[in-house]
């Protein structure tokens, strides 16, 4: 628990989604919740969580894979709940498949088990939302949403893979999701890797983004997660995303 990365969102009014690993949903304590929600109580935050996603693969042809990764999520809605967190992210699993054959496959077997994640966490007052990760389009998601007809399932487009993975034009993204996103996961890169800049470090346009989410009603808005690496990158974002009226 990074005390002083708690400090620093406290000053600028901001909130963390915190992240756990395979490993630390598996060996997670009491002692660790306790003293975490305490820390969260202490700032006022209303927390975003983001579920484990290395060795993790909710469609996958393994059995024994499928049902490990179908607990660790549902381990992860309890931890959420636990620390007040009102969504969770979650990497859907089917990964940089290639064929549309091979994702209908996956969405078969991957069905039920989402299904069974998403009642359980409609149960615990939880949103579920789902980002793009290899997607060229929003199409997979789109078809994951409609399968499992969920009221509490949504996504988090994320800018940065987005930026990497698409060659669609952002508005068309936005027009095929944008009721159903939950949350944004904010920064950028120079199209070479995954770098997670700050804001204006790289070369994605922000500016169908910001039409976009201006144009929504306060309680349509999804939360905004800046994702830079360091303490520098993020004051860096901060101090630009308020150059947007948003």
């Amino acid at each position: 628990m990074n005390g002083e990365a708690f400090e620093l969102l406290a000053s600028y009014d901001l909130f963390p989604e915190l992240y756990f690993s395979s490993h630390s949903i598996d060996n997670i304590t009491e002692n660790f919740l306790v003293r975490l929600s305490e820390l969260l109580v202490s700032h006022n935050f209303s927390s975003s969580l983001h579920a484990p996603f290395v060795d993790q693969d909710i469609g996958s042809p393994d059995d024994a894979l499928r049902e490990r990764s179908l607990n660790r999520l549902l381990r992860t809605l309890d931890v959420a709940s636990r620390l007040g967190s009102q969504r969770i992210v979650v990497h859907p699993g089917y990964g940089d498949v290639a064929s549309e054959a091979d994702y209908i496959q996956w969405l078969q077997r991957a069905t039920e088990p989402l299904k069974q994640m998403t009642k359980q966490a409609a149960e615990l007052g939880l949103q579920i939302a789902f980002e793009n990760i290899y997607d060229s389009s929003p199409d997979r998601l789109y078809q994951l949403l409609q399968t499992l007809a969920a009221s509490n399932a949504g996504i988090c487009f994320d800018t940065g893979h987005y930026n990497l993975f698409s060659q669609l034009p952002m508005q068309d993204w936005l027009e095929k999701l944008g009721d159903k996103i939950l949350v944004c996961h904010i920064h950028d890169n120079d199209k070479s890797g995954d770098q997670h800049l700050a804001i204006g470090d790289g070369c994605l346009d922000y500016t169908p983004l910001i039409s976009w989410y201006n144009q929504l009603a306060p309680a349509t808005k999804p939360v905004m997660t800046l994702e830079a690496l360091n303490r520098k990158d993020v004051i860096t974002s901060i101090t630009r995303i308020n150059t947007w009226g948003i």
